[in-house]
C-alpha cells in the first residue's frame, strides 16, 4: 500500500514535465535531474578528474554556449537537488519507457541503492503508455491533471529492481559494449521498458556495412524522402522511433556532424553553413540536401566510418578508428572491432 501522498520528493528527468507537475499542484518538492548519459564519457567511479572531463564533454556539446564550468556548476545542482530525499518519507521518481528516461533512471537508482533508505521510501512511476494518446511520446506530452493522475500508479523500488539497474549503470560505464549486449538480453522484467532501450542505445554504434548510427540514417534517410528542413527532419525521425528519446538539439547536432565531415554526407544550405545548436524557432532559412557521398552511403555502397573516421562517446566505450565497435541490424547483435 502506499504511504500518503502529502510530503514528497518528485524526481523528474525534464523542466517541461517537472513544470507541469508543480503547476498540478501536487504536494511535495519537484525536483529535475536530467543530464543526457547516452553519450559518454561516462564513469563509474566519480572523481575529480571524470567530473572535469563530463564537464568539458557536456560544455563541447553545447558548442560552447555553457562553460566547462557553468556545466560543473549546473551537474553540482543537480547532485544537491536529489539530496533533498532526506527530508521527505518518500521519494518519487518519475520516468518514462524511452532511452534517454531509461539510463537515468538506471543511474538514479544506483545512487540511491547506496543511500541511507531507512525509514525513507523510494517509488518508481515509469509510463510506457497512456490511454488518451494513441502513440505515447513521454511524460512531456501530459497535461498537469494527466500527470498527477498517475501518481496512485507508482510502485516501491524493490530490490530485484536495485539490482538490474547497478547492474546496467555499470554495463553503461564498461569501456565495451558487450555487457550492455548481455544485460539487454536478460531478464529485465524488474524494470520493463530496459531491455528495449538497451538494445536501442547499441543501434546508436555506427552499423555494420553503412558505418551510421540508426539516428544519422534516420535523419539521412528523412532528406532522401523529401525533408527539405531540420524540422522535418525531426518530426520523420521523431516518427520512426516507437519511443523518440531525443530533443531538437542532439538532432541538429547530428545533422551538423554528417555536414561537417570531411567528406560530408549532408549540405546545409542557410544563413549559416550549420544550424544553430540552440534556437528552435526559424530553422526552416536552413535548408538540407543528400550530398553524392551520402547517397552512396545510404544505398550501402560506401561506409561512413571507412570515409571520415570516427571519434565518439557511447557510454563509457570511446569509438575511435582503432576500436570501431558496430551494430549488426540484420543479426541484432554487437560486433567487435576487427
Amino acid at each position: 500500500m502506499n504511504p500518503p501522498s502529502g510530503q514528497m520528493l518528485h524526481v523528474h528527468p525534464g523542466d517541461c514535465s517537472a513544470a507541469a507537475l508543480r503547476e498540478s499542484g501536487v504536494e511535495g518538492k519537484v525536483t529535475v535531474w536530467c543530464e543526457v548519459l547516452l553519450r559518454g564519457p561516462l564513469r563509474l567511479h566519480k572523481t575529480e578528474e571524470s567530473r572535469r572531463e563530463r564537464a568539458e564533454f557536456l560544455s563541447e556539446g553545447t558548442g560552447g554556449a555553457l562553460s566547462v564550468e557553468q556545466c560543473e556548476q549546473w551537474r553540482t545542482r543537480q547532485d544537491n537537488g536529489l539530496l533533498a530525499y532526506a527530508d521527505y518519507p518518500e521519494t518519487v521518481l518519475w520516468f518514462d519507457a524511452c532511452l534517454y528516461d531509461q539510463t537515468i533512471l538506471v543511474h538514479l537508482l544506483d545512487w540511491f541503492a547506496s543511500q541511507d533508505l531507512a525509514e525513507r521510501q523510494l517509488s518508481l512511476l515509469c509510463v510506457g503508455q497512456h490511454p488518451e494518446f494513441e502513440r505515447f511520446c513521454g511524460l512531456g506530452e501530459l497535461t498537469p491533471a494527466q500527470l498527477l493522475a498517475l501518481l496512485p500508479q507508482r510502485v516501491p523500488v524493490t530490490p530485484a529492481m536495485f539490482d538490474l539497474a547497478q547492474r546496467s549503470w555499470r554495463a553503461l560505464c564498461a569501456d565495451t559494449p558487450l555487457a550492455v549486449a548481455q544485460v539487454a538480453t536478460s531478464d529485465t522484467s524488474a524494470l520493463p521498458y530496459l531491455g528495449e532501450a538497451l538494445i536501442r542505445f547499441l543501434e546508436q554504434f555506427p552499423a555494420v556495412g553503412d558505418g551510421l548510427s540508426r539516428l544519422e540514417r534516420e535523419c539521412l534517410a528523412a532528406v532522401a524522402n523529401g525533408a527539405t528542413d531540420p524540422i522535418e527532419v525531426f518530426s520523420a525521425a521523431s516518427t520512426a522511433e516507437p519511443h523518440p528519446f531525443f530533443g531538437d538539439t542532439m538532432v541538429w547536432e547530428c545533422l551538423n556532424r554528417l555536414a561537417r565531415a570531411a567528406t560530408p554526407l549532408l549540405a546545409i544550405g542557410g544563413p549559416e553553413p550549420f544550424l544553430p545548436q540552440w534556437e528552435g524557432e526559424g530553422l526552416g532559412r536552413w535548408q538540407l540536401a543528400l550530398t553524392t557521398a551520402g547517397k552512396q552511403i545510404l544505398a550501402g555502397e560506401a561506409d561512413a566510418v571507412a570515409l571520415n573516421g570516427i571519434d565518439l562517446w557511447y557510454g563509457g566505450t570511446h569509438v575511435v578508428p582503432d576500436n570501431v565497435w558496430r551494430w549488426d541490424r540484420a543479426n541484432r547483435c554487437i560486433v567487435a572491432p576487427k
